[in-house]
Formats: C-alpha cells, sequence, structure tokens
C-alpha cells in the first residue's frame, strides 16, 4: 500500500511515518507541507492512500480533495480538530484520526482502507448502553455518557454526532441502532437522521409544508420529517 503523509507540521509527518513503520505493506512513497504540494504528490504518486491533514496554509485538505477528485485515494484525515468530523464523512473519507493517535488507533485505520479497497462492506463500531449510559470511545478515551446527558442526535451514513449541553460527540453507529437502545430513556426518532430527547422538547412549531420544527429547551431546532407524523400526534397527545 503506498502512502501520502500530507501535512504542515514537520513533526507531525515524522511521527505517523515512524508509527507506519510498525506496517509492513505500507510503503511512504511522499510527504507534503501544503495543498499545491499535495496535488503534485497525488499525481506523482498514485497513492493507495492519503494521510492528510485539514488546516495547512495555500489551501485545507477538503480542498486537496476538491481539486484532485478524479485521482484522489483512499483518505485518512489526521487533525486536530474534532469539528470537522461529519463534514469529512459525509465527504466519503475512509477514516477520521485526531492527534494524537495511538499506533493501535491508527491500526485501526489501515485496517479500514484495506476493506475499502477490496470493496469490503465496512461495519459500523459497536458502542454499548450500560445502566442508562452511553459507553463509546471518542478523543482518544472512552466516554461514559448518562442518556438523560443527550439533547439530540444527528446522523450521516455509519457515523452519529451527539449533541450535549455543553460539547458534542462523532462516533460510529446508525441513528436506528441509537434509537432501539435509548427508547427506554424517552428518546424518539423524528427524521430520518435526527433522534431528540423528549425530555428536552419545548414545542413544535409547525411549518407551511406540513411538516414540524422541534424546538429544544436550548434552543436548537430539529427537523420533524413527514414520515415521523403519528411521532408527532402520539407527543402532543392528538
Amino acid at each position: 500500500m503506498r502512502a501520502v503523509i500530507v501535512d504542515d507540521e514537520p513533526l507531525a509527518r515524522r511521527r505517523l511515518r515512524d508509527l507506519l513503520k510498525h506496517f509492513p505493506d505500507v510503503t511512504v512513497a511522499a510527504e507534503a507541507a501544503n495543498a499545491h504540494e499535495a496535488g503534485q504528490a497525488i499525481a506523482k504518486e498514485r497513492p493507495e492512500v492519503l494521510f492528510l491533514d485539514v488546516e495547512m496554509p495555500g489551501g485545507s485538505g477538503f480542498e486537496v480533495l476538491e481539486e484532485n477528485h478524479m485521482a484522489t485515494p483512499i483518505v485518512v484525515f489526521t487533525t486536530a480538530y474534532e469539528q470537522y468530523a461529519l463534514r469529512a464523512f459525509d465527504s466519503g473519507v475512509g477514516d477520521y484520526l485526531l492527534k494524537p493517535f495511538t499506533r493501535e488507533r491508527l491500526g485501526k485505520a489501515l485496517d479500514r482502507v484495506r476493506k475499502l479497497m477490496t470493496g469490503e462492506r465496512l461495519p459500523a463500531d459497536d458502542f454499548q448502553t450500560q445502566r442508562g449510559r452511553l459507553v463509546f470511545r471518542a478523543q482518544g478515551k472512552t466516554i461514559f455518557l448518562k442518556a438523560e446527558e443527550i439533547l439530540y442526535a444527528e446522523s450521516q451514513l455509519n457515523y452519529l454526532k451527539l449533541f450535549t449541553a455543553t460539547c458534542a460527540y462523532v462516533l460510529r453507529g446508525t441513528i436506528h441502532e441509537l434509537s432501539e437502545r435509548l427508547a427506554e430513556n424517552g428518546f424518539v426518532r423524528v427524521h430520518r437522521s435526527y433522534l431528540i430527547n423528549l425530555n428536552e422538547l419545548r414545542e413544535l412549531e409547525p411549518c407551511n409544508n406540513g411538516e414540524f420544527i422541534a424546538i429544544l429547551k436550548n434552543g436548537a431546532q430539529v427537523p420533524v420529517g413527514r414520515a415521523y407524523r403519528q411521532v408527532v400526534k402520539k407527543i402532543t397527545g392528538d
């Protein structure tokens, strides 16, 4: 597997290169320090995997993807910024590594790349529910999140974003699985991509098209899909 590393920090490139030495099937074909060099390395080396930083001089990692979309290999984002995760996965990347990541986490990312290269379907990572808590891996840690702390959840492909009063967590999983796990804790699915905590619901606002907007106590607005009107009726008692 030929790889190209793109990162404006020399120390970050060296650390990743050293970690990749532990994986015999990976060869670092080139390195780049900015978006322009990244485009040149992709065109010249035609790598199978691209380790790509998000924020760089001369253009972001997303701009690298847009400008080289015909030749872009499987992409693994390597960044210190969590907020780009949903956008990254919506772009079809192979994985998203938050710095600093371990050799073990890098190994999991490479496993995903290998599966993508062979056309194998990627399973969603498991999360667990324990005594009213959601347990999952995020930000390099194991998170124990009480169900009542979750205001709502948003889904994109096989990834979820859980919103609390103070922060948001990105993890692998499906909205269907999450809704089943949290149903007994007062959560309902109101859209194919959204799940809300009924205890956090302040009001339902009708829209001109016959749909609704669920407004939560913290002011967040969540769309209610037409297919979920029965859920709305159950909530309002109509």
